[in-house]
């Protein structure tokens, strides 16, 4: 799992959540906000390479590659008579480096599995590009909407900073052209409120991030750990504990993404929408990093349903597939494959079981909220175990009352941690919608995100008084 400390004035990769990035984000946007609009784009795509240079000076060439293919097949299918005939090979195309860096060994393993070869465990850690899944996905995007009539983009440095452009392209929002591209064209200068709501949404990602993920993260990595012996009160808080952690911090990343987007003058959809609120598996997808659901739904499932219209079976198992493509999209691991597996079918009983009744109640909506959440729960114990054993043993002690209720891994005051966040989480996002709205009507709007921002950044100072270390990004494995 992607979580290795590194100091945060160390040279090395320019992670979001470190002083580091801070720095190059204020100096970028200052000499961004001098230069002229001309030179606006130039100067973002040499930026963005440089960011993406800082996590391994190998990896450039593979996004620059992937670039230019993607560039010169959206203008051949543009042009192209018939270029539904050619998508699939230039989607074939393009896959062929994920599968290559990504799923190599992966898929290799799988074969030699099948006709009894073994092969060692320690080779499914092949090296991959940073982010090549996010950049990857976003192209095949790209040339399926051209070729369904989408005007593609036609100047080289356009084409370059949508690809390129940092705060999307290690782990997303997966942006779609027609989102960014007037702003690309235009490079019109934020203002005022636009650079304040950015600030204040940065300064949030990383208390979320900072402040709550990172203080989660020791908790969880102590339940998950191989050969951890675990009572059933610390596997239920480890499990809880992840799904907060990784909640907390994707959605942080996805906060300093936007925020960084918008005071260049792009602004990106959002990403979450309080997803642990949801009652049922389809609404949670609706909430739940939502550019790439969108993206399954729109390039995967859907193409996969029609063509199965008339069969409801087919239809059905082309949800399961999607999903387990989404869990194989995560890592070659065969527990995000089953994590797929497991929404996907909880998908289908929900489709099974007919539409939601129109009038709803409190015991209907709470009912709803409780199986949601523990089948979230236990999706993220496949998501998080290294591997189906793992999972096994995680699940055997979710149900096993080896020694009693008694926290055998954790300790009270872990398990108090825990508990705080997970019921300040739930009564934050179920009154923040409330406050949300207060705010977009209140008179001074730019003077609350100011004092947003400036509460977060003070939450934060503190905690770096106690913790001098910023840690990846859980996402940033993917």
């Amino acid at each position: 799992m992607a979580g290795t400390r590194s100091r945060a004035w160390k040279r090395g990769p320019v992670i979001f959540s470190s002083y580091t990035y801070v720095v190059f984000l204020a100096l970028a946007w200052g000499i961004h906000t001098l230069l002229s609009a001309r030179f606006r784009n130039v100067f973002l795509i040499v930026t963005s390479y440089i960011f993406y240079a800082t996590w391994g000076v190998a990896a450039v060439p593979v996004l620059l590659a992937i670039t230019c293919v993607t560039y010169a097949l959206g203008l051949a299918l543009a042009k192209a008579k018939e270029p539904e005939r050619w998508l699939p090979w230039s989607v074939g195309l393009l896959l062929l480096p994920l599968l290559y860096f990504k799923y190599r060994v992966f898929l290799w393993s799988a074969v030699a599995g099948a006709f009894g070869e073994a092969t060692p465990a320690d080779t499914l850690t092949a090296w991959a590009p940073l982010g090549i899944s996010f950049f990857t996905f976003q192209a095949i995007a790209y040339l399926v909407d051209v070729s369904t009539g989408e005007p593609p983009l036609r100047k080289l440095s356009e084409f370059f900073l949508f690809k390129a452009f940092w705060p999307q392209l290690v782990n997303g929002p997966i942006i779609r052209p027609g989102e960014i591209a007037d702003a690309i064209a235009k490079r019109e200068t934020p203002d005022a409120t636009n650079v304040v709501e950015a600030w204040s949404r940065i300064a949030r990602g990383l208390f979320k991030k900072a402040v709550i993920a990172d203080m989660l993260g020791p908790y969880v990595e102590l339940v998950f750990a191989p050969h951890a012996r675990l009572g059933i009160t610390d596997a239920w808080a480890g499990t809880i504990g992840f799904a907060l952690q990784i909640y907390f911090d994707f959605s942080a990343y996805s906060d300093i993404a936007i925020g960084s987007a918008l005071l260049f003058g792009f602004r990106f959809p959002a990403n979450f929408a309080r997803p642990y609120l949801a009652r049922s598996i389809q609404e949670f997808w609706e909430r739940w990093h939502m550019s790439l659901s969108r993206w399954i739904r729109d390039y995967v499932f859907s193409p996969l349903a029609f063509a199965a219209r008339r069969s409801r079976g087919l239809s059905l198992a082309s949800l399961v597939f999607a999903m387990a493509l989404c869990g194989l999209w995560h890592g070659p691991r065969w527990t995000f494959v089953a994590w797929g597996l497991m929404h996907g079918l909880a998908l289908v009983g929900e489709r099974l079981g007919g539409r939601t009744p129109a009038k709803s109640t409190p015991i209907r909506n709470f009912a709803g909220w409780l199986s949601t959440v523990t089948l979230l729960l236990f999706g993220w114990v496949l998501f998080r175990a290294t591997s189906l054993t793992h999972a096994g043993h995680m699940f055997s002690s979710m149900f096993a009352f080896r020694g009693g209720l008694r926290p055998q891994a954790l300790r009270e005051n872990a398990l108090l941690t825990i508990a705080a966040v997970a019921t300040a989480t739930l009564v934050i996002e179920m009154v923040l919608p409330r406050l949300s709205r207060r705010s977009a009507q209140h008179r001074d709007a730019v003077g609350l995100s100011i004092v947003k921002g400036i509460a977060y950044a003070t939450l934060i100072a503190i905690t770096i008084v106690f913790e001098s270390k910023s840690t990846a990004f859980v996402y940033q494995q993917f």
